[in-house]
C-alpha cells in the first residue's frame, strides 16, 4: 500500500497564508502593509533627494564651466605672448594645445540667436573666441614670418578682443549667478517641503501600524477572552 504524500513546506506555509481565519495571516499582515509603506516612503525621498542632487550639479556646472572658459583663454593669450617674444617650439605647441582646447569649451556654447540674455551673451562670446584665435595664429605666423609690423596689429588686435570676452565671460557668469541662486532657493524650499512630508508620512505609518496593530490584537485576544470566561462560567456550575 502506497502511503499518502505529505504536504510541503511551501504547500503548508501557503495553505496558512490563504486561510482566512488562521492567526499566521493575522500577524503577517500589519507587518506586511507597514513594510510596503516604510518602502514607498523610501524610494520617495531617494527618487527626489536624487533629482535635487542633479539640479543642484547642473547649477553648479553652469558656473563652472565659464571659470573653465576663462581660464582657457588665459592660457591662450599667455602662449601667444610667450612664443610672440621668444619664438620657441615649447611655447608654439603649448599655444596649439591650449587654443584646440578653447575650441573645444568655445563649441559648448550656444550658437543661436534667442531672446534671453544669457543666451545671447553666450552666442558673442562664441563668436569673439573664433576672432580671437584668428587674430592669435595670423600673429604667431607673421611672428614666423618675421613681419613685425603684421605680428604686433594682429596682437594687439586679439588683445583687444581678449578683453571684450573677459567682459562678457564675467556678464554672463553673473547672470548665470543670479539664475542659480533663484534655482537654489527652489530647491531649499522643496527640500523643506520634503522634511515636512517625511515627518507626516512617519506620523501616517505609524498611525496605521497603531490601528492596524490594535484591531488586529483585538481580533486575536477577543476570542481568547471570551473563552476564558465561558470557562469560568463552566467552573462556577453554570453550564447554560
Amino acid at each position: 500500500m502506497i502511503a499518502a504524500r505529505q504536504p510541503g513546506h511551501w504547500t503548508r506555509w501557503l495553505f496558512y497564508f490563504v486561510t482566512p481565519n488562521s492567526l499566521f495571516k493575522r500577524l503577517l499582515i500589519p507587518y506586511l502593509l507597514t513594510a510596503i509603506l516604510v518602502g514607498a516612503s523610501t524610494v520617495y525621498n531617494i527618487l527626489s533627494i536624487n533629482i535635487i542632487v542633479d539640479r543642484l550639479n547642473a547649477t553648479y556646472e553652469s558656473n563652472a564651466a565659464i571659470f573653465d572658459l576663462v581660464e582657457s583663454l588665459g592660457e591662450v593669450q599667455t602662449y601667444t605672448e610667450s612664443y610672440l617674444s621668444t619664438k620657441s617650439s615649447t611655447a608654439l605647441e603649448n599655444y596649439y594645445r591650449a587654443s584646440g582646447n578653447l575650441n573645444d569649451k568655445a563649441a559648448l556654447l550656444n550658437d543661436r540667436i534667442f531672446d534671453a540674455e544669457p543666451l545671447l551673451l553666450e552666442r558673442n562670446i562664441r563668436r569673439m573666441i573664433e576672432s580671437y584665435n584668428l587674430e592669435t595664429q595670423s600673429a604667431i605666423q607673421a611672428k614666423r614670418g618675421r613681419d613685425i609690423a603684421a605680428y604686433t596689429d594682429h596682437y594687439n588686435t586679439s588683445s583687444q578682443i581678449y578683453k571684450y570676452i573677459i567682459q562678457y565671460a564675467d556678464q554672463l557668469n553673473k547672470n548665470r549667478f543670479e539664475s542659480n541662486y533663484s534655482q537654489y532657493r527652489v530647491m531649499g524650499q522643496l527640500l523643506d517641503q520634503i522634511q515636512l512630508l517625511d515627518i507626516l508620512i512617519l506620523a501616517l505609518i505609524l498611525g496605521i501600524h497603531f490601528v492596524i496593530v490594535l484591531l488586529t490584537a483585538l481580533r486575536i485576544t477577543r476570542p481568547v477572552a471570551e473563552l476564558a470566561q465561558r470557562a469560568g462560567l463552566v467552573a462556577e456550575g453554570n453550564v447554560d
